[in-house]
């Protein structure tokens, strides 16, 4: 979601790739997501790599601008595609604001807290996935009571086997769909009650972001 969300706004682009921290397991498996749907663009040269790291989180703008072609270059190009992890978007955005580049370069990022979403009013960032805790606790609580009532894992509403993850064991899962959180539906996440639009659109442009009206 992250990768078709930056996809759009990237082509052509010079994307380095800033994964996350190296010892969380997600880190790899959300960037093994990102490079399969972007692998056609990659092929057809739309979009290049120009190089790869894992970061911590107070790393993430360093490592933005240790990956980062000359500025210059790349307000010529117009575009140049940096795909995030996790909540490190903060400090890509940090480093892009220092050169000039916020806004221009699309930034993803996922867990949908409260300065991504203001961010992408702002438009600094473009997309983060917002996978809502309120739903996911919900969800556990009555699996773990229905389990606990006698019920086979099996026979839980919706659960279906999953083998997805790092080192493809198969679990039995309950997936939930996620939202990748743009300027187009901002309102979602707001009238779902993670966020209010004051919170939103704190100091955004009106003009800029519709919503923020």
């Amino acid at each position: 979601m992250m990768a078709k969300a930056v996809e759009g706004r990237s082509q052509p682009a010079t994307t380095p790739f800033i994964k996350g921290d190296k010892g969380d397991p997600n880190a790899d498996f959300l960037f093994s997501g990102i490079t399969e749907v972007l692998k056609p663009a990659m092929d057809a040269g739309k979009i290049k790599n120009v190089g790869e790291s894992y970061s911590g989180r107070l790393e993430a703008g360093q490592r933005a601008k240790e990956h980062g072609t000359d500025p210059d270059q790349e307000r010529q190009q117009g575009r140049c595609g940096r795909l995030r992890e996790r909540r490190h978007g903060g400090g890509v955005v940090a480093a892009l604001t220092a050169q000039g580049l916020a806004g221009v370069v699309p930034v993803s990022g996922q867990d949908g807290d409260h300065a991504a979403i203001n961010r992408i009013a702002l438009g600094t960032q473009t997309v983060s996935i917002w996978k809502d805790s309120r739903d996911l606790g919900k969800l556990a609580g009555e699996s773990a009571a229905a389990l606990a009532a006698g019920k086979k894992m099996t026979e839980l509403p919706n659960v279906k086997p999953f083998s997805g993850g790092a080192k493809h064991v198969t679990v039995n899962s309950v997936l939930l769909t996620p939202l990748a959180v743009t300027k187009d539906n901002l309102n979602v996440i707001v009238d779902k009650g993670w966020i209010t639009k004051a919170e939103v659109c704190a100091g955004v442009d009106p003009a800029k972001t519709p919503y923020c009206k």
